[in-house]
């Protein structure tokens, strides 16, 4: 009895080793790629984590709107439609791969300037997405939010010139906002004043 109370312990403890040293390596392998990827990216600084959350969070709310609200404007049932989310996969890596050719740009002419622009138009297209995923849910849009994209917009429009920054002062998205002090009021499906 002994003998089988000692052998079930040693396997016990075989186990638990085996599973910290696949832990160990699980985390080393993660670490060690996902800092490299950060590198070539341009580092992990706080405008790349900005963008990496909003792809997330747009994500997760398109999927909502499929999953949940059956009111995805992607498929022609409102549902949710794995071909759609494979596609939405694809175009955020693709946005990686794009900021990852304006950190090289940026690298080999010296700046900082190409990557932090083309980061900061991404940042403004996907919040512009998840505002929508917001109406479409039925959830009031902040005036603040609608400014904010603004701004991130010019940011990430202006080329240096004069008639680059020139745009109006008014926020444009999205038009119910402009039409409607109450945000109540809005129909989540077509984000147009009721």
């Amino acid at each position: 009895m002994k003998k089988i109370i000692m052998a079930a312990i040693a396997v016990a403890l075989s186990a638990i080793t085996t599973f910290f040293v696949m832990k160990i390596g699980v985390i080393t392998v993660v670490g060690v790629t996902g800092g490299a990827l950060a590198a070539v990216l341009g580092g992990w600084d706080t405008s790349l984590q900005t963008l990496v959350i909003f792809m997330i969070v747009d994500y997760l709310s398109g999927f909502i709107v499929g999953a949940v609200f059956s009111n995805s404007q992607s498929t022609g049932t409102g549902a949710l439609n794995s071909t759609f989310g494979f596609k939405g996969l694809c175009r955020k890596g693709l946005v990686l791969l794009i900021v990852l050719v304006a950190a090289q740009l940026d690298k080999i002419i010296n700046t900082e300037f190409i990557r932090s622009t083309v980061v900061i138009g991404f940042v403004a297209n996907e919040t512009i997405s998840i505002i929508e995923n917001a109406g479409l849910m039925g959830v009031p849009i902040p005036k603040v939010i609608v400014r904010a994209v603004d701004v991130l917009q010019k940011k990430g429009e202006y080329d240096g010139s004069p008639a680059a920054n020139d745009k109006p002062d008014e926020p444009t998205l999205p038009t119910a906002q402009k039409n409607n002090t109450n945000n109540d009021n809005i129909n989540p499906n077509t984000m147009e004043a009721k």
